[in-house]
């Protein structure tokens, strides 16, 4: 097994959706290419899903991975306020 680096660039956020549930995560900026803010992600089209790690849900479930779809995102915000 090959250790590999991976660069990130990890962005706390928290999102709502379409069916109305919120999620607070994590997505790494550097996984669609050197990209320096949120926005970036969110307005290229060439994928149109986002990954969340390390993810908490409104039922309190730590520490998942989501694969979400960006037309079943309502808006994100940084989770820091920022």
């Amino acid at each position: 097994m090959t250790d590999q680096h991976h660069d990130r660039k990890h962005v706390a956020v928290k999102m709502k959706l379409t069916d109305g549930s919120l999620l607070f995560g994590d997505i790494n900026l550097l996984t669609e290419g050197a990209m320096h803010r949120l926005s970036e992600l969110f307005t290229r089209r060439d994928n149109p899903f986002i990954v969340v790690f390390n993810a908490t849900n409104k039922q309190g479930t730590e520490g998942q991975t989501y694969i979400v779809g960006k037309a079943h995102i309502v808006w994100v915000s940084p989770a820091d306020g920022s």
